[in-house]
């Protein structure tokens, strides 16, 4: 509870003392009245404080979430010295049943693999689609 909360707690026990200390209406205040309207108000601070507070602690979360799931990849250069754009994944070398990956990034959203002889296979949602080049990739999407 911060600051905010325990002024809802002050206003609340506030009310409280007015409704039990108060005895009549004296000069004609209803402190009843009041009494209660300061026991509302304070409990309505107090939870106002806690929604805050839990809105900010879940927006953090969720902000450190994101910063460990989306990594931010810069530009770097690739092993002939050109620069390889920040959506490729990888430069491994590996092999599958098409033949040697040379290349791993993302079209549009989609993970594709170049081969050596310069195909592409983009994993869609209804299964792998081999295309000539990179460019017919991105033409077809």
């Amino acid at each position: 509870m911060g600051g905010l909360g325990y002024v809802g707690v002050m206003i609340t026990c506030l009310g409280w003392l007015m409704l039990f200390v108060g005895g009549g209406d004296v000069y004609n205040l209803h402190l009843g009245a009041i009494a209660q309207c300061a026991i509302v108000t304070g409990l309505l601070i107090m939870v106002y404080d806690g929604v805050v507070r839990g809105a900010d602690r879940i927006a953090a979360a969720l902000g450190r979430r994101a910063a460990a799931i989306v990594p931010i990849e810069q530009p770097s250069t690739g092993p002939d010295g050109e620069v390889v754009p920040a959506r490729v994944v990888s430069h491994s070398v590996d092999a599958d049943e098409f033949g040697v990956i040379v290349r791993r990034g993302d079209v549009k959203g989609r993970n594709y693999r170049q081969y050596e002889d310069g195909s592409v296979v983009v994993d869609t949602k209804y299964g792998p689609e081999k295309f000539g080049s990179l460019r017919a990739a991105r033409l077809a999407f």
